[in-house]
């Protein structure tokens, strides 16, 4: 899945693939050690959380906020 993966593709794939709810900083972990995404950048954590909020934001049906940080697929 790398190369052109966008980041709310692969934390769809995180949490589509995950039982159960995830902070977002598990899911960075998870993205980065399933080589889901490479990323040369300093902050991916922050790269994720960003991500996660414009989805909520834009109400993408696939993803709920839990709690704060942490979200779950709707979908599965």
């Amino acid at each position: 899945m790398a190369g052109k993966v966008t980041w709310k593709d692969a934390i769809k794939k995180v949490l589509r693939e995950t039982d159960s709810p995830l902070h977002y900083s598990d899911i960075t972990k998870i993205i980065l050690k399933k080589k889901y995404k490479f990323t040369l950048g300093v902050t991916p954590k922050k790269t994720v959380y960003a991500s996660l909020k414009r989805m909520i934001k834009n109400k993408d049906a696939d993803i709920s906020m839990i709690e704060t940080g942490v979200y779950t697929y709707n979908n599965k």
